[in-house]
């Protein structure tokens, strides 16, 4: 591992937690405060060991509120939940289905964790 690697790592998770938290916020000040504490504690866990913490965890559970899309979250504690949950994290499908969608159409995507494998 080259030393220049390890405050980009640590840069680029610290950029996806302040995405999360200028996006998101936790309903309580219990899972407001848990959201800093556990981008804090990813952060370090990525840079210490990165494939311990491959996707953002959060360590508390509680309900998340987006803002620009008016949701609400349910994530459990020490799981991935938020970044899989995070709006537009795959920003080229998001744009794709948002692009087709009219004012009061809904998408569901049926295709989560659906794994293809070719030989």
């Amino acid at each position: 591992m080259k030393i220049l690697s390890i405050p980009r790592r640590l840069l680029g998770r610290f950029r996806f937690w302040l995405r999360i938290l200028k996006q998101g916020r936790g309903t309580t000040l219990k899972m407001q405060l848990g959201l800093i504490v556990s981008s804090i504690i990813d952060s370090f866990a990525y840079l210490i060991y990165p494939p311990l913490a491959l996707s953002p965890k959060v360590y508390v559970s509680g309900i998340v509120y987006f803002k620009n899309y008016s949701v609400y979250f349910f994530v459990r504690r020490f799981t991935d939940d938020l970044y899989n949950v995070m709006p537009g994290r795959e920003g080229d499908a998001n744009e794709l289905v948002l692009k087709c969608l009219s004012e009061g159409d809904v998408f569901i995507d049926v295709g989560a964790n659906v794994v293809t494998t070719q030989f």
